[in-house]
């Protein structure tokens, strides 16, 4: 039996002790995060808070375009994203018009647009957002509907004659828009190429965290006005539109998980540092 006393006796513990019990505490720390919240403090992004900048200085009745080119797979994520922009626009009396690069786009946009319109019952369908759908041919489809929309359709997803529609008056491509917020799974490089450079219109890009620092140096050189990190980035922007939901939460347990991993890593260096001292005065 060890003669080790305070922390030597602790410290022994700790190493001789199952190490799954390590596991089952990160276990207790997720569930606790999810039952009990304890919020650790937001602090955004530059790219988030331009972003959001960008959105609230746009005059009332600008046309922002809402570009969905993401999969089904991801909508459990891209759907809070999606309709956190619709809610920031329509509070700005900003009028969005829907398309989609994606095949999955359209059904995912139709739910979103359904949400929408439930929880803004005064915004008006043709006048105050449109949702085109999907437009097959990715990139060559991102340069026509920057160009022409009439080069793609005539009609919006549900067949009306988009031309008929106030909120296309004086628009005949996303080049006549005032902003595109590109919420997508690729790089940032295609929605640049087709519309902020060659006709200037601002872009918000939202991609994963891995794509979307490959979009810094655009955002640097002003090709992009703000950019939306993955979950971090939807987190952020709930918190700062105290609109909280799944990002703050998951964003909030994955900081529990890191305070434990950061708990155990002093606790480590600790035990080595007194290991070292009595080793000396023995």
């Amino acid at each position: 039996m060890s003669g080790k006393k305070g922390l030597g006796a602790f410290f022994d513990w700790l190493d001789k002790m199952d190490k799954r019990y390590l596991y089952l505490v990160v276990w207790f720390f997720v569930i606790l995060s999810n039952i009990v919240f304890l919020p650790f403090p937001i602090v955004p992004s530059p790219t988030t808070q331009t972003s959001i900048n960008y959105i609230n200085s746009l005059p009332e009745g600008s046309r922002v375009i809402y570009s969905c080119a993401f999969r089904i797979s991801s909508w459990w994520s891209d759907k809070p994203a999606t309709m956190l922009v619709l809610n920031h626009c329509f509070m700005n009396n900003l009028k969005v018009i829907m398309v989609s690069f994606e095949p999955d786009g359209p059904s995912m946009l139709d739910e979103a647009l359904t949400e929408i319109m439930e929880q803004w019952p005064d915004k008006k369908y043709g006048e105050d957002i449109i949702h085109f759908g999907f437009f097959p041919g990715f990139e060559a489809a991102m340069a026509a509907f920057a160009g022409d929309i009439n080069t793609l359709t005539t009609t919006d997803y549900y067949g009306n004659t988009w031309k008929d529609m106030p909120i296309m008056e004086g628009i005949n491509g996303g080049k006549d828009c005032q902003l595109i917020v590109d919420k997508t799974w690729w790089i940032a490089d295609y929605i640049v190429r087709q519309f902020a450079a060659p006709y200037g219109v601002p872009v918000i890009y939202w991609g994963g965290a891995s794509y979307a620092i490959r979009a810094l140096p655009y955002f640097s050189a002003g090709l992009v006005e703000g950019i939306f990190f993955g979950f971090y980035g939807l987190a952020e922007y709930e918190s700062i539109m105290k609109m909280p939901g799944i990002g703050v939460k998951y964003l909030n347990t994955v900081n529990w998980g890191f305070l434990y991993i950061v708990i155990l890593i002093v606790l480590g260096n600790l035990a080595y540092i007194h290991e070292k001292l009595a080793g000396r005065g023995e």
